[in-house]
């Protein structure tokens, strides 16, 4: 395992902590300035537990995942 694999899984294990102590609710929105694989690995986490999840930014504000 690379520098960069151990980085992302300890974003994955810091952003599944996180997530595990919201309040259920419906949806989420991603937000922030962050590579690409870090959001890949957060959005990982949070498109099993919310039925609506948003990215939002200066440029954009989508939904990117229902279900």
């Amino acid at each position: 395992m690379d520098i960069c694999d151990e980085t992302l899984n300890k974003i994955g294990e810091n952003a599944d902590s996180i997530v595990s102590r919201l309040q259920p609710r419906d949806e989420i929105t991603l937000t922030g300035a962050a590579p690409i694989p870090v959001y890949l690995v957060v959005f990982h986490i949070v498109v099993h537990r919310f039925k609506k999840v948003y990215y939002d930014n200066e440029m954009y504000n989508l939904l990117i995942a229902r279900h």
